[in-house]
């Protein structure tokens, strides 16, 4: 097992160790204040990028320009969303717009160096409108199969803001997918190496969501699969659509 798998690795069993605690005791968390999952998911997602920034160094202009952007997305979401200026200076800013804000940085940095994967496939109109027509019917069928996974689902048209799904993707799907591309050093990955990319890309952020063990696995397998797919396959830009298009049906209990 490679170093950076390993790394990886205990960053996860972090994040699990948190979710069994908070589902054993929730008071646990009232001795660790705001420390819950999804905090130290984004907070597992800041360390990655940090280190793929200092290997790698900065983007180009461009995509400097499109990360600060994907990070006032997110922190604007967390206005319209909560209404409250300290949501959004302490949801948005730190949970959100940090960790979107340096992900994106690292993903784009790791893109541009190794050409592995792009925000979009092709510069051709009908390339863009195809990962377009992919993230909405993708999206779609996968809001489709939600409705018979879950009971108590309705329409929130404050989902239709793309920031959740921006956020969601870059900090908790793509970063991982680039770290793991950096260290693979422009060979391709073979074996656990692989595995490790695609279940990093997929099972922390279900995990973070502290469903039973029946659901979370459903959820890998029917939907992160899929997104983790559409990241390394096609583009990062029709995995966004996707994800946004399914948080356009959202639970009550605020998935």
């Amino acid at each position: 097992m490679k170093k950076h798998d390993v790394f990886l690795w205990m960053m996860f069993a972090v994040l699990a160790l948190c979710r069994c605690a908070e589902m054993i005791d929730d008071n646990v968390w009232l001795l660790v204040l705001a420390f819950n999952a999804w905090v130290v998911l984004a907070f597992i997602a800041c360390v990655i990028a940090v280190v793929l920034l200092v290997k790698n160094k900065l983007p180009s202009k461009k995509y400097i320009v499109i990360s600060v952007l994907m990070a006032i997305a997110a922190t604007i979401w967390y206005l319209v969303y909560g209404g409250n200026i300290i949501v959004v200076l302490l949801g948005g800013g730190l949970i959100a717009g940090i960790p979107t804000l340096l992900t994106s940085l690292a993903v784009f940095s790791v893109m541009e160096k190794t050409k592995a994967y792009s925000l979009l496939a092709g510069k051709k109109w009908y390339s863009v409108l195809l990962s377009i027509v992919i993230g909405v019917v993708v999206g779609s069928l996968f809001s489709y199969v939600n409705t018979f996974m879950y009971t108590d689902m309705k329409y929130n048209w404050l989902s239709t803001w793309p920031a959740p799904a921006i956020y969601e993707v870059m900090a908790f799907r793509a970063v991982f997918m680039a770290y793991c591309v950096y260290f693979s050093h422009d060979k391709a990955m073979k074996g656990f190496s692989l595995f490790t990319m695609y279940f990093m890309m997929i099972a922390p952020h279900t995990v973070a969501y502290g469903y039973d063990l029946k659901i979370t696995v459903a959820a890998d397998v029917i939907f992160g699969l899929i997104l983790a797919v559409l990241h390394r396959k096609r583009d990062i830009a029709s995995a966004i659509i996707t994800r946004g298009v399914m948080d356009m049906f959202m639970l009550i209990d605020g998935m």
